[in-house]
């Protein structure tokens, strides 16, 4: 059995056995703990940025209203929107996988250095994780235009052009 507690006068964790010695367990222990909130703090960034990512390309879409009313009036079909957004999807997508990739492995590499102090490993680029990131920025990028601009449909070209926002 092992016990974690608090010394009195100190404010340091100390471990103590039960007689039995069993510290592989007690060090098992505090790394799965570690890995569980690392995993939960990754997670909480990965909400916070889909959130922050679905937010500016609705108020994006939403702000630019004005401008799809505009193309639509002068003969752009809801086909042509489409199509223009999927492009615009495609090169937003494409730009923030050229800067989030290159810099991901760099800091991953660094994160590898500094522990090579604590445990001798080779550094290597986990391509599965990262094809997965990047289908994910797709897909997250493509179905936000696309709930966005599901909403462009529903508006009066009139009124959207002359109160600037119709949705």
């Amino acid at each position: 059995m092992l016990f974690l507690y608090r010394k009195r006068k100190s404010s340091h964790l100390t471990f103590q056995g039960g007689g039995d010695g069993n510290w592989v367990e007690a060090e098992r222990n505090i790394l799965q703990l570690v890995t569980f909130f690392l995993f939960a703090f990754v997670g909480a960034l990965i909400l916070i940025g889909l959130t922050n990512v679905i937010s500016t390309i609705s108020e994006n879409v939403k702000n630019r209203s004005k401008e799809f009313a505009v193309l639509q009036s002068i003969g752009m079909t809801n086909d042509g929107i489409s199509k223009m957004l999927n492009l615009e999807t495609v090169f937003a997508s494409v730009r923030s996988v050229l800067f989030g990739v290159p810099l991901g492995i760099y800091g991953s590499y660094l994160i590898q250095v500094q522990m090579t102090n604590v445990v001798v490993s080779n550094f290597y680029i986990p391509w599965l994780w990262l094809i997965i990131s990047i289908i994910t920025v797709f897909i997250v990028t493509w179905i936000t235009v696309r709930f966005a601009s599901s909403k462009l449909k529903k508006q009066n070209i009139i009124e959207t052009i002359r109160n600037g926002s119709g949705m």
